[in-house]
């Protein structure tokens, strides 16, 4: 008689458990990025050379490109929008919803969910030898030529107060050619170190 007690009150409980247990797998299902019902829509800029835009318009670049391949290899759907006001209006808008690019600046930790890295971006300070600017603080009262973005702005402000600023959309090759021939006494250029992500 016992036993089957313990048997009927085992079922008992399996039965009042289902519900739960399948509330959780369904929900569980629903928040899966591989079920996504539309792609997931990504923002960038020309920030070469991670992204660009090819002659067609198309995304193109080593962050595409790493990008594109896991999530083909997830079967997480994306779609590239071509976004130039940057990340800091393009997310909070609803325009995009991931961005595959961003510094870690303690004022974009506090709006965006930031992973971990998955690429090392580097920026230098280039000048001629003959300049004599070997710190930031010897660029006071002299040209500094670099890309308008938000965290290249951030950098300058932060690093270089007292310069005479030429901001533009530069590539690091235009940048390096406006120093080489001395349109600019110094340039901020970047450099990276392609690393796997955790």
């Amino acid at each position: 008689m016992k036993l089957r007690v313990r048997f009927w009150l085992a079922v008992a409980l399996a039965v009042a458990a289902c519900p739960g247990l399948a509330g959780w797998w369904w929900m569980s299902r629903l928040h899966d990025p591989w079920r996504a019902s539309k792609p997931f829509r990504i923002g960038f800029y020309i920030l070469r050379p991670f992204t660009d835009v090819a002659p067609d318009g198309s995304p193109r670049g080593p962050a595409i490109e790493a990008i594109n391949e896991a999530a083909r290899r997830r079967h997480i759907p994306v779609q590239w929008v071509y976004t130039p006001e940057g990340v800091e209006s393009a997310l909070p808008s609803g325009k995009v919803d991931l961005w595959p690019l961003v510094a870690e600046l303690p004022e974009w930790r506090k709006r965006f969910h930031i992973t971990g890295p998955w690429i090392t971006i580097s920026l230098w300070m280039a000048t001629l030898e003959s300049s004599g600017i070997i710190s930031p603080g010897d660029t006071a009262g002299r040209s500094l030529m670099f890309r308008d973005s938000s965290l290249q702005a951030h950098l300058v402000r932060d690093n270089f107060p007292l310069s005479r600023l030429m901001r533009g959309q530069f590539s690091s090759a235009e940048i390096l050619e406006a120093v080489c021939s001395g349109k600019a006494e110094a340039g901020i250029i970047i450099g990276s170190n392609g690393q796997a992500g955790n």
